[in-house]
């Protein structure tokens, strides 16, 4: 049920622009096979691991550098925020998801990281008052009733415990 929410929702935020989906797919199964391949390499250094992945990232993504031709910004507000989201939204995640995948299930994780979506989604309404429709409203709020759903069980059992 609830991946069958998260569907729908991802329906209603792709019907935009074909290239966007598409980009999107990709990175979803990009992320799919990155948790697959963590979950054979759970006893190297969860640190180590990122390191390394973010060392081939930057070594697909620099050739990019030279083909397009841009300034680099100088100003120090958007090196903040390049900051702030790269380690907050990126790197965090991805670290965190790491020592997740040692008690959760790949499944469990992979749905779970469509939190991240509806935190950035909050971050550009509130922080940076970037205008929301009410289509993507109710298609992040549909993702988020699909995360609960998904993880009920997990919920449950949590609140029990506390």
């Amino acid at each position: 049920m609830g991946i069958s929410i998260a569907i729908v929702s991802i329906l209603i935020l792709a019907s935009g622009s074909l290239i966007d989906v598409l980009w999107s797919v990709g990175i979803a199964a990009l992320y799919a096979f990155y948790l697959i391949i963590q979950r054979f390499i759970l006893q190297t250094d969860k640190l180590l691991m990122l390191s390394a992945h973010l060392l081939i990232a930057a070594v697909i993504i620099t050739p990019f550098f030279v083909y397009y031709n841009f300034s680099i910004p100088t100003d120090i507000n958007f090196w903040l925020n390049i900051l702030l989201i790269s380690l907050v939204f990126t790197v965090l995640p991805l670290f965190l998801s790491l020592y997740a995948l040692i008690g959760l299930e790949s499944s469990t994780m992979g749905i779970l990281i469509y939190i991240n979506p509806i935190i950035a989604f909050t971050v550009a309404f509130i922080v940076f008052n970037e205008p929301v429709n009410s289509l993507q409203a109710f298609a992040y709020s549909l993702l988020f009733v699909a995360v609960v759903i998904f993880n009920w069980s997990f919920i449950k059992a949590a609140l029990k415990i506390t």
